[in-house]
Parts: C-alpha cells; structure tokens; sequence
C-alpha cells in the first residue's frame, strides 16, 4: 500500500492544508465569577459567530464532571450558523469515501479535551479549561487523538504548542482515503488510513478509519491502534 508524505503539502498556499483538515482550534476557561468563554482561537482569522461560542463555550465541559482531579477526551457535534465552507474542497474526497466518514459542511464536529486540577488560588477551587479542535470532517479516532496530543502540549507550554500544532498540520497532506497518511505532530508520527468506499464491499480490506501513534523514535514494529470506528454500524 502506498503512503503520503508531508511533501505533498509544499506547493500548497499557507493554511489551505490546514483548512482541509480542522476549521479552528479553540481554548476554553470556566471561571466561577465570569462563566465559560473561549481565551483563544487558532488561526486568528477563524471566524466563529456568536451563536457558535456559547455552543461551543457549554459543550466544552464534561455532562458528568467530578471533584476529582481528571483528563477528559470527548466530541459533540453543533450545526454550523456561519457561512459554511465551500463543499467543492471535499467533491474529490466525498466521492470515494463511506458516507459515516464523510465531510458534512453543515456542522462543525467539536473534539475536547478538558483537565482539571485542584487549585486552591481560583474561587471554583479548581484549574479548568478545554481545548476544543473544530472540523468539518467526522473522523472520530483520529481527531480524538490530534486533540490529546495538542492538549498535553499545550496544558505543558502554553499556546506556542497550539501554534506548533497548526503548522505541522498546515503540513500535512490532503485528505485522502485507502492510502496510509503520514501525519506528523509536536514530535510524534500519526499513521492514518481513511477507507474507501469499495472496502465496505471487500471481505480483504479494513472497513474502519485505522489511526496509528509512534513517537519518531520508536521502530514501526510498535506501532499500536489507538481506536477504530466501525462504519457498518
């Protein structure tokens, strides 16, 4: 089986790579006195309306929270109240893939990861934020680890590693199904293979997204599947 490589993205304008793959990564803080709101969003000029950030602001923390100190990786789903994006992006991708994996332009498929930490200095008690990845693309395996590889970068440095993480993706190559893409990411490498269409009728081929994390040194031989997405359900 073929690869693709981050050479493919060379030629592209910057952030159209970027684009194909995630709208917007957000960081979101809840603070007793002020409520939730959004610190942060990457790339600047990503426009979200004011309907999207209350959504996003009271998806962003977990249904079931604790007093315990916790990482909690979850998604949710909002429909889009901005102009949606251009669906031409995705014609090429749209026509090869199942639909359970396909690009809808109409929502913005929202991936969090939120930590807490006791805190005694914060009136609430506690430290606690979300970073929240938006994308068109319903890729649920992949993106919830992209969002907890960003997360521990971010939570350990700050928004230069959101910074970091924008650019490699920017990056990456397009979208594409039955190949394996080689997506590199803040010193890890994310082995990724979206199916394609005739892999629901083929009894050889894997009918999942299959999503693969190596750290750079690690052999390939070590390579571990972190989730899989059954897309006969």
């Amino acid at each position: 089986m073929s690869g693709a490589g981050s050479g493919d993205a060379l030629d592209t304008p910057p952030w159209e790579n970027f684009g194909r793959w995630i709208y917007c990564i957000c960081v979101v803080t809840f603070d007793l006195e002020v409520g939730q709101s959004i610190e942060v969003v990457y790339p600047g000029d990503a426009q979200l309306t004011a309907n999207e950030k209350t959504s996003i602001c009271y998806l962003s923390f977990p249904d079931s929270n604790s007093t315990t100190a916790r990482d909690t990786i979850f998604h949710f789903r909002i429909r889009r109240t901005s102009c949606a994006s251009n669906s031409s992006t995705y014609n090429a991708y749209s026509e090869h893939v199942p639909a359970a994996v396909d690009a809808d332009a109409l929502y913005f498929y929202g991936f969090v990861h939120f930590r807490q930490t006791k805190d005694s200095s914060l009136p609430r008690g506690y430290f606690q934020k979300s970073l929240v990845l938006l994308t068109v693309l319903p890729l649920l395996d992949l993106f919830s680890l992209v969002v907890g590889v960003i997360a521990e970068g971010f939570f350990d440095l700050g928004e230069p590693a959101i910074e970091a993480a924008c650019h490699h993706i920017d990056q990456w190559p397009v979208p594409s199904p039955s190949v394996v893409l080689r997506l590199p990411l803040l010193g890890n490498l994310i082995h990724c293979r979206i199916p394609c269409q005739i892999d629901l009728y083929s009894p050889q081929k894997c009918c999942f997204v299959e999503v693969r994390l190596m750290p750079p040194s690690k052999n390939s031989d070590l390579l571990s599947i972190v989730g899989k997405s059954n897309l006969l359900q």
